[in-house]
């Protein structure tokens, strides 16, 4: 054997082979994980589209539930009348009656496995946008520094707005 070679034209050659293929499968593994990676990505963001899509139906779905109801109830002749004779006590008492399919209040709102829909609480405001206290009626408990802000927009528009629009039903969503 030469001292300045230790290795053999064979063994050069077999070592070049196994360097270019571990590099070449190495490169591969890569490019096949990043594309799985990719692809994972997408059909996650997919599926978290759809899922979000499904749960905005839903909601408007139940908004515009409770928005036909608020309306159904805006249309009744002993809220109205009651609203007019400004009897706070005989307001809420008739909204029980009006609500009975919405509002219960022996029970808790409606959990998303459930298809009716349910309300954990009604208010009502003057025309000023401040909020009728419900008194001794089980109208439901809301944090009221939540519930004012829930209300702001609307306090801000009802300033604006004939008599006649101001029976129109509205609905705040708390955060």
């Amino acid at each position: 054997m030469n001292p300045t070679n230790p290795l053999s034209f064979r063994a050069k050659l077999l070592l070049a082979m196994m360097l270019i293929v571990l590099t070449i499968t190495g490169a591969t593994v890569y490019i096949a994980e990043n594309n799985l990676r990719a692809n994972q990505q997408r059909l996650l963001n997919g599926q978290f589209q759809n899922q979000l899509r499904s749960f905005l139906a839903v909601q408007d779905l139940r908004s515009s539930a409770v928005a036909e109801k608020c309306r159904d109830v805006s249309r009744s002749v002993r809220l109205r009348a009651a609203l007019e004779e400004k009897d706070v006590d005989d307001l809420y008492r008739n909204a029980l009656t009006e609500l009975q399919g919405v509002f219960n209040p022996n029970e808790p709102a409606a959990n998303d496995a459930q298809l009716s829909v349910r309300a954990s609480f009604f208010r009502f405001v003057d025309v000023d946008g401040a909020v009728l206290p419900a008194g001794d009626h089980p109208a439901g408990n809301v944090d009221p520094r939540s519930l004012d802000h829930a209300l702001l927009p609307s306090k801000a528009s009802l300033s604006s707005r004939s008599d006649a629009e101001m029976i129109q039903p509205r609905y705040a969503k708390l955060s």
